[in-house]
């Protein structure tokens, strides 16, 4: 799963672990899926990919695994439990090399906004500590959980023009809790902090649409970061975010 491969055709991190890809010298292709964290409800996602695999197999075990094309792109349905505590390797045979019609990335939708949903979330480690962030269910109810002090959330995506956008989540906080907004041009040194206190909004279960401030963004593709403020956090759990264009 790993010699003589390639890198994965996917532009972002997938939340469930890694992608490499090989090609088989019959005109077809290989994926192997590097499952790090193997889902609880036995599905992972391959996002944007329109092409189902002729069979796909867990390496451990030769146990097969079934596909199904959907809107969102192919689900893997697993069985079991993870055959590795650390990895867990499964390969997807295709007749035909890959290709990726669209890039991923979510861009304007018919209303003008911005989605972003929690499989469109990179997770990263901040201060070297031990930690994660959860990824829990499946499609638009997807949420973020078990949210601790040392992980940040990375949001990439893109914007067709140049201008200001409001910038909302759909969150629960059972506690008052702080974090920052931060914001970079990636090709200029150009940055933006904005300290956001998100209050109470109720008991576990209960979404909120909240305000974290307004952003001036590139055209194409750019990104933010909502980073723990670690002496003032407490966990929120989040489902999306919502970029919204300010007339």
């Amino acid at each position: 799963a790993i010699y003589a491969t390639e890198a994965s055709p996917f532009v972002r991190r997938l939340p469930w672990g890694r992608v490499t890809r090989k090609t088989n010298g019959k005109g077809g292709e290989t994926l192997y899926l590097h499952i790090w964290e193997w889902p609880m409800n036995g599905k992972i996602l391959l996002p944007n990919l329109e092409q189902s695999p002729i069979n796909g197999a867990v390496l451990a075990d030769k146990g097969s695994v079934k596909t199904a094309l959907t809107p969102e792109g192919l689900v893997v349905n697993l069985t079991g439990s993870a055959r590795d505590s650390n990895v867990s390797i499964v390969a997807l045979n295709f007749e035909k090399p890959i290709v990726m019609t669209k890039d991923g990335l979510p861009t304007v939708g018919k209303d003008g906004s911005i989605v972003i949903g929690a499989f469109d979330a990179d997770r990263h480690g901040i201060h070297g500590e031990p930690g994660n962030i959860e990824l829990i269910g499946s499609g638009f109810n997807a949420y973020l959980s078990n949210w601790n002090k040392n992980y940040k959330v990375e949001y990439i995506f893109r914007t067709p023009e140049v201008r200001k956008w409001k910038v909302t989540a759909e969150v629960v906080a059972t506690k008052a809790t702080k974090l920052t907004l931060f914001t970079k041009k990636t090709d200029t040194s150009i940055k933006k902090e904005i300290p956001v206190e998100i209050a109470v909004t109720g008991k576990p279960g209960k979404w909120k649409t909240i305000d974290l401030g307004t952003l001036d963004l590139p055209a194409g593709e750019t990104s933010f970061e909502l980073i723990p403020v670690a002496k003032d956090w407490n966990p929120i759990e989040l489902k999306k975010v919502i970029l919204t264009p300010v007339k």
